[in-house]
């Protein structure tokens, strides 16, 4: 064999190890496809490329969803809370609080976290908390209002995000958009995935489906869906800041009820 075979068949090794090959993409909607589109469309956040723990499809996920503060600040939590959380922490920093401080606070979180045991590490019911505390005491509704929407607004250019066979999408921004697919919880948010066209409504409906989640553990089956309606309506008008605000507003006023210690009390280390 040539030395030019052996490249060739490490080449191939090396593919076959990757995790686009084993994604099983097929058993997917067009909402993935449609959101592998608005990602490849939508501008980077950062010119990151070597990361490290990071795979290829992680590193594009978050060059497209996550700016560099948030990766600077190393917002921690545990593993399978990771993706959730920046894409949390991205969307509340930049269109709910005007401010970083949280994460500054979440590092200060995790070391008292290591005090109580090395392996205790946030997840994102904790970093949602941690939010709705900062949100309660912080946030500005009127002052503030129009600069968010500004801010929401720019750079938020619609992308045709129709897949055809003669409009194909690169398999490393359908890997990354089946990778956001996945961290969702709510079926009724999935579906909305199928209209979408813009990277930061993407952004909002994550954050949205976070805040739904928590708020459903905090209240009953009736109230739960009445508010789950009501969110519906508005991401249906595709008014999805608005959406995302009221969403932060039921879930730091139902969360912050309860101390957070109490919350912190009931965590689990954990061992990787």
């Amino acid at each position: 064999m040539s030395l030019e075979d052996d490249i060739i068949a490490g080449m191939r090794e090396g593919y076959n190890k990757t995790n686009l090959r084993d994604l099983n993409l097929e058993q997917y909607d067009d909402a993935v496809r449609r959101t592998g589109i608005i990602m490849q469309g939508a501008p980077n956040k950062h010119e990151f490329w070597n990361i490290t723990g990071f795979d290829p499809v992680q590193l594009m996920f978050l060059r497209k969803m996550v700016s560099l503060p948030i990766l600077e600040k190393k917002l921690r939590t545990i593993k399978e809370d990771y993706f959730k959380a920046v894409v949390y922490g991205e969307f509340y920093t930049k269109f709910i609080i005007d401010g970083e401080e949280i994460l500054d606070k979440m590092t200060q979180r995790v070391r008292q976290l290591e005090r109580i045991d090395p392996f205790l590490d946030p997840d994102l019911g904790l970093f949602v908390r941690s939010c709705a505390l900062d949100y309660m005491a912080n946030y500005r509704p009127i002052a503030r209002r129009d600069r968010r929407k500004e801010q929401y607004n720019r750079r938020n250019t619609e992308v045709f995000a129709e897949y055809t066979p003669f409009r194909r999408i690169d398999p490393l921004f359908e890997a990354a958009g089946s990778l956001l697919y996945e961290q969702f919880q709510s079926d009724k948010i999935k579906e909305r995935l199928s209209y979408v066209t813009k990277i930061n409504d993407l952004a909002a409906l994550t954050f949205i489906d976070i805040n739904l989640s928590i708020y459903k553990e905090q209240v009953r089956e009736g109230s739960y869906q009445r508010f789950e309606t009501e969110i519906l309506g508005m991401i249906e008008q595709e008014d999805y800041l608005k959406a995302a605000h009221k969403t932060m507003d039921k879930v730091a006023k139902s969360v912050t009820r309860a101390p957070l210690a109490e919350y912190i009390s009931s965590m689990e280390p954990t061992t990787y």
